[in-house]
């Protein structure tokens, strides 16, 4: 299960429901569209739901969460939730938490203590569901398994300036050893592009490569340079020598870099 944070896809608070557990839940929220409920229903196969902001998204994973909990019999810790940031997941919990108690409320009044008993114990669990980011999921279970992960069991994640902060540090001493040891056609072609350019190309390239799943990235050999393409041009001249060799010179020290 995946969702996206939006600031639009949030419900109104179910009041009466928190002030009188006894009471169901008075849900004025508009009905789900066909393609919202075949998102819900359809839990027995991969869905991939794609919507713009403010479509209910978050409402389509709470309802197929709670759904899964109620109908399936599954577990809290058996359901995995990711969003983007911390403060979306923190949301996506309190909603999820706030229609299971709803639902609760609705078993009550209908008699089934069963399932009230059974949905009131799954929204307590939520405070330790797996309603996460995938920072914090990766997070939580490398602090469970450290030895087994080999890293330091006293390990934390870089917040983002610190990882900026790293991430200069790297790129100015790549860069240091690059014009060190690559030669005069190395320094020429990183003096042609400013240094500082040139290390946030090789942060994308670094970042891209991370991103498709290469633990240690490493551009891979560069075919023969070509012009790009323009909108609407036909015919795409061929580089002169001096510009392929320019192309194959910033390779050679991208390479570098990488090294």
């Amino acid at each position: 299960m995946s969702a996206q944070e939006t600031l639009f896809e949030l419900e109104p608070p179910v009041a009466d429901s928190a002030s009188d557990p006894g009471r169901p839940a008075v849900d004025d929220s508009p009905p789900l569209t066909p393609e919202q409920l075949g998102a819900i229903t359809s839990r027995d196969s991969d869905v991939f739901c794609e919507a713009g902001a403010g479509t209910g998204k978050t409402r389509v994973l709470v309802e197929r969460y709670c759904d899964a909990v109620e109908d399936d019999g599954v577990g809290p810790e058996a359901i995995l939730a990711f969003t983007f940031t911390e403060r979306a997941a923190a949301e996506l919990r309190t909603r999820i938490r706030r229609e299971l108690t709803a639902r609760a409320a609705v078993a009550r009044a209908r008699g089934d203590k069963q399932l009230e008993t059974q949905l009131r114990r799954a929204a307590r669990e939520t405070e330790r569901a797996w309603v996460t980011t995938i920072h914090g999921f990766c997070r939580r279970l490398l602090g469970g398994h450290p030895v087994a992960a080999g890293i330091d069991p006293r390990f934390r994640v870089l917040d983002e300036g610190e990882a900026a902060r790293l991430r200069r540090l790297a790129r100015d001493q790549a860069l240091d050893d690059v014009l060190r040891d690559g030669g005069p056609e190395t320094v020429e072609t990183i003096a042609a592009y400013r240094p500082w350019r040139f290390g946030e190309m090789a942060i994308a390239a670094h970042g891209r490569l991370r991103s498709q799943g290469m633990a240690a990235p490493r551009l891979p050999a560069a075919p023969d340079p070509v012009r790009s393409a323009k909108e609407g041009e036909e015919d795409t001249p061929q580089l002169t020598p001096a510009e392929s060799a320019d192309a194959l010179r910033v390779d050679s020290s991208l390479q570098l870099m990488g090294g």
